[in-house]
């Protein structure tokens, strides 16, 4: 399990359950992605009652995954707009630092930066690539995969200085924008001694939702009352029924488009400029070494004194 992972789990987080009305569903939920199957025992009954979250390309898949994987279960409730049309999201990732390797005696710097890869931009994205990418991915989520017009946004290095902590920031903040006039919110923050928060909030013309919490509130208020239960576990249980059931999950291009809002956060960061998605796309930029390899020269390297270069908003470009 990653630091970003433990630091979810200790708000009791649950990846991708979220937005029903219907206590048919409760106890049960399938949702997108690598994951998301939820089932309870019906009184009296060995079927286990699924109710799907969200009828986009990502929920549809996760449920045909779980009716597929066990005969034994039945669909009882699907997405109704619950809160209506999304106006707004706010995904939030803001913890204290996270582990960092220090240099040993022998290692190349191109060894060093790649054990210490949570530090250096090439290898980690900074913090939007490193662990705000799974909010934003949420964030993608219900927004239908829909990729956003631009971004923009803005952050630094204010407390985790020195070459300890090589290339990277310690702040973000983002706006997305999208064309239905939606805004995408997004902040994340590796600061010690600061309030921790990891949550997302969407909000509709009838209701908000908070994701992680479970909860809806407007027109069609909703409190989920089932089991507790990992989402971690049920990623693994989805893929292995995947496997056994001869129905691969295919996540490729979902994933790549998440990993993209993540690039155009840090690039609009550094740049100070708004980036476009078509912009974006059409990016033949590369940040990686000419050879990789442990004697090889890394795409960073320390000046004398040790400090590695950093990206400067207003004077670096985007490529």
């Amino acid at each position: 399990m990653s630091e970003h992972q433990a630091a979810a789990s200790s708000l009791r987080e649950t990846r991708r359950d979220f937005l029903k009305t219907s206590a048919a569903a409760a106890g049960a939920a399938v949702a997108g992605g690598l994951a998301v199957s939820r089932a309870v025992h019906a009184a009296g009954s060995d079927i286990l009652k699924v109710g799907l979250v969200g009828c986009g390309g990502r929920g549809s898949g996760a449920a045909v995954d779980a009716l597929t994987a066990d005969p034994h279960t039945k669909l009882v409730a699907m997405h109704d707009g619950a809160i209506g049309q999304i106006v707004a999201l706010e995904e939030t990732c803001n913890t204290g630092s996270l582990r960092w390797r220090p240099r040993q005696p022998g290692w190349t710097e191109m060894e060093y930066q790649i054990r210490d890869w949570y530090d250096f931009f090439w290898l980690s994205c900074d913090l939007p690539g490193l662990n705000l990418v799974h909010d934003l991915d949420k964030g993608a989520w219900a927004m239908r995969d829909e990729p956003p017009v631009r971004c923009w946004g803005m952050g630094g290095r204010q407390t985790r200085l020195g070459p300890r902590f090589g290339d990277v920031w310690d702040h973000f903040s983002i706006a997305y924008e999208y064309a239905s006039g939606a805004r995408m919110f997004a902040y994340c923050r590796q600061q010690d001694g600061c309030a921790s928060d990891i949550s997302d909030r969407f909000y509709g013309t009838k209701g908000r939702c908070d994701l992680l919490r479970l909860r809806i509130d407007g027109e069609k208020p909703w409190r989920y009352a089932g089991p507790d239960c990992d989402r971690f576990t049920l990623e693994h249980v989805a893929l292995f029924s995947a496997i056994r059931s001869g129905k691969p999950i295919n996540n490729g291009l979902y994933m790549a488009r998440s990993s993209m809002l993540a690039i155009m956060a840090t690039w609009a960061c550094y740049t100070g400029e708004v980036i476009t998605w078509e912009q974006a796309m059409k990016s033949n930029h590369a940040v990686a070494p000419e050879r990789l390899a442990l004697d090889a020269d890394p795409p960073t390297r320390p000046d004398v004194q040790g400090n590695y270069p950093m990206p400067v908003p207003g004077l670096t470009k985007f490529a």
